[in-house]
């Protein structure tokens, strides 16, 4: 598999994947894919009819039972569906079945509050550019320790070796969700809050991979009252890592500016799982999830825990600009013709779209207004089968991405493209 920078194809993901807990609604728990259609009786037949509209390629498979692995190639223009859920969104708008929201238990009573402080502790985001929104979580108590075996056999399906409980659960959390989150020895982090700014002239930064590296007043980073702590998007630091001494974490799940992590990332000569994905626009509105999923693992694994609620800061709101799909076009792309309803159900289905209800939904020229959810961006839409007018745009999201641990050297890089069924 060539790098993802330099193949128009990356990354695999499965269908049956997540927990199929996280799939689909009529699926049963001990049968893997039998429930997407009562035509197909196999994983394999499944995932060979998906290419037909997911963003994915199905290039094998093997393993058998828990063990499954689906092997697929992902556009690069498609971060959304370089995860397990991700995939499952779409085949779940194929087959027309009803999609589970990902579970998070307790946490998912406490949801994230917009503020700035939780407790003593603070997250100022002084740059607003780089940074729109920085969820956090402090979880006190924790024993860092080997991550149980389904948390660890499940990472080493899609080739990531397991580190320790803490980092595991964030990458665990990527690959399920697609979303990057990191872990900080909060213990470890000086005077009471997280700052997201530029660097300044002078300073410099040992990151997870050991290396020292110069920071450029272009660079985006993470600090603490004092130094750096991490660049934005790409990699943690060395000096607040999680190690088995640590008691308190420290939990970061953040939307970073995609231009910025890209050339903060190409400064460097890095490219890790967190910057490729944030490089192609993270999801904005999926920062307290992943911040919960973390934080949730973590605990179970490790004991300890939650400090106080959620602490989300929101620089700025990023406002999706509306698509027109003609379908006419369709119909044109296509070289076939789709009734109307059915590609309003189709959008409908999507989590990633909303389609309202139209008037002449019979007429071959009638034309939908659709609403991009966080997941995917208005200008990435627009780009494919929809009106890319600029008149029509408010301000679209153009730019993002993560890697895990924020980029532990010990993973797996982007260009893997195995992913487990029984995530």
């Amino acid at each position: 598999m060539p790098n993802s920078e330099s193949s128009s194809l990356t990354e695999i993901s499965s269908i049956s994947g997540l927990p199929l807990s996280a799939g689909f609604d009529d699926v049963d728990e001990g049968v893997p894919i039998s429930g997407f259609d009562e035509r197909f009786s196999s994983p394999e037949s499944v995932l060979i009819c998906v290419p037909t509209v997911c963003p994915a390629i199905f290039e094998g498979v093997s393993g058998e039972g828990a063990s499954t692995v689906f092997e697929m190639e992902i556009g690069t223009n498609r971060p959304d569906a370089m995860n397990h859920y991700g995939v499952a969104r779409e085949a779940a708008a194929l087959y027309g079945l009803p999609l589970k929201a990902n579970a998070t238990g307790s946490a998912q009573d406490r949801p994230a509050s917009c503020k700035k402080h939780g407790g003593d502790f603070e997250i100022d985001i002084g740059d607003k550019e780089g940074c729109a929104r920085y969820t956090a979580q402090i979880v006190r108590g924790v024993k860092i320790k080997p991550s149980p075996e389904k948390i660890a056999g499940r990472l080493a399906l899609v080739d990531q070796r397991a580190i320790n409980n803490a980092a595991d659960a964030s990458n665990y959390t990527l690959w399920e969700m697609g979303h990057p989150t990191h872990a900080f020895d909060l213990d470890l982090l000086e005077g009471g809050q997280i700052v997201v700014r530029r660097a300044r002239a002078g300073e410099t930064l040992k990151t997870l991979d050991g290396i020292d590296r110069k920071l450029s007043p272009e660079d985006l980073i993470i600090a603490d009252a004092k130094k750096p702590v991490a660049l934005a998007g790409v990699m943690g630091g060395f000096d607040s890592m999680i190690t088995e001494k640590t008691k308190n974490i420290l939990i970061e799940s953040a939307w970073f500016d995609p231009v910025a992590v890209r050339k903060t990332a190409k400064r460097h000569g890095l490219h890790t799982d967190a910057s490729h994905r944030f490089e192609r626009g993270a999801d904005y509105g999926a920062t307290p999830l992943a911040c919960a999923l973390v934080a949730q693992r973590i605990i179970e694994s490790g004991g300890g825990e939650l400090d106080g609620d959620p602490i989300d800061a929101v620089a700025r709101e990023l406002d999706q600009a509306p698509v027109v799909l003609r379908i006419s076009r369709v119909h044109r792309i296509l070289g076939g013709n789709i009734e109307t309803h059915e590609t309003v159900g189709i959008l409908k289905r999507l989590a990633s779209l909303t389609a309202p209800s139209s008037d002449d939904v019979a007429r071959t020229t009638a034309k939908l207004t659709c609403c991009a959810s966080s997941t995917r961006s208005s200008a990435e839409l627009s780009s494919t089968t929809f009106d890319s007018s600029p008149a029509r745009c408010r301000a679209s999201v153009s730019d993002r991405e993560n890697r895990h641990v924020l980029g532990a050297p010990t993973c797996a890089g982007p260009g893997s493209r195995r992913c487990s069924a029984s995530w």
